[in-house]
């Protein structure tokens, strides 16, 4: 009982002591930019020139991606890449992260999705999400770029002469629906999101997106978790040990040993053998101490996202 006693008392301290810093998370620089309200802003750009000769379909599409973002209350560009954007995958998501950002803002709500129409091969299709987008689709990547992809063209058949202005415009569709879908079903609860490029957390916390570079409650939380599994397992696997290689009986009393009649203390001084006493300085390292140090992000804001070959 003591031992449990003490270690319940070992986690209210570590507890208390993390309270101060889940205090100053509240308080940090905070650079999510939120939505601006302006749907207008969303669209589909068509480099590729997939409608070209359906001028009333682009039209179409373009107030549904508006209804969209007013609906989700977050920016929407759906970019068909044509031949000039050509690129590697690696680039492909640099050029997504720039361009959203370039339309939208850092750290504002939204997502930007490039369709590879470009006839590389295979299609790199991308998704970079930004703001409150990051929490709300990024386990989910992998099952929407799946379903809205499946409509588009393989590279192995894609032809530059063909029409597939119907198959892109499902695509989309069903991509729109997708980010729909989940984000109805989006729970905030403990989830937050690490960007390894600026170093941030996005997470909500009071209700409010946070896009800081202090570590969310959660983040403490699940370390003390397994401070506290790591340390109980540690605590059983100590006891049985030593249980094993010692046998362990009741206390003696040491009084058995001593002869009563025999043991007299005739005197008892307390003496000091000098009584010169000397002291040293000892200096202090001048050496700084070892904080950590972050990375620098190269600019712009804090992504999440996905792709898929097809």
């Amino acid at each position: 009982m003591k031992r449990f006693i003490s270690a319940a008392a070992a986690a209210l301290i570590t507890v208390l002591l993390m309270l101060p810093l889940c205090t100053l998370s509240a308080f940090a620089v905070n650079t999510a930019a939120g939505w601006s309200g302006d749907s207008s802003l969303s669209c589909v750009v068509d480099d590729v020139g997939v409608y070209n000769d359906f001028g009333y379909a682009l039209d179409q599409l373009n107030t549904e991606i508006t209804a969209y973002s007013e609906k989700l209350q977050m920016n929407i560009c759906i970019f068909i890449a044509g031949p000039q954007y050509r690129m590697s995958d690696s680039d492909e998501v640099k050029f997504c992260k720039e361009e959203y950002t370039r339309r939208f803002g850092a750290d504002t709500d939204g997502i930007i999705f490039f369709i590879d129409m470009t006839g590389k091969r295979p299609a790199y299709d991308y998704m970079a999400t930004s703001g409150k987008a990051i929490l709300f689709y990024q386990e989910d990547v992998d099952n929407i770029l799946d379903a809205a992809c499946t409509f588009l063209p393989s590279s192995d058949s894609y032809s530059a002469d063909a029409d597939y202005h119907a198959d892109v415009s499902f695509a989309i569709r069903e991509f729109c629906h997708q980010l729909e879908k989940y984000q109805k079903d989006f729970r905030a609860g403990l989830k937050y999101y690490y960007d390894r490029n600026t170093d941030k957390y996005i997470y909500y916390l009071n209700g409010e997106l946070k896009i800081t570079k202090f570590k969310p409650p959660a983040a403490y939380l699940k370390s003390l978790l397994i401070a506290l599994v790591g340390g109980g397992i540690a605590h059983i696997i100590t006891f049985f040990i030593a249980k094993k290689n010692y046998k362990f009986k009741a206390k003696t009393n040491p009084n058995i040993y001593l002869a009563k009649d025999e043991t007299r203390f005739s005197v008892n001084n307390d003496e000091l053998i000098r009584s010169h006493t000397s002291k040293t300085h000892i200096p202090q390292s001048s050496g700084g101490g070892g904080g950590g140090s972050f990375r620098s992000g190269g600019g712009g804001g804090s992504f999440g996202g996905g792709g898929r070959h097809r």
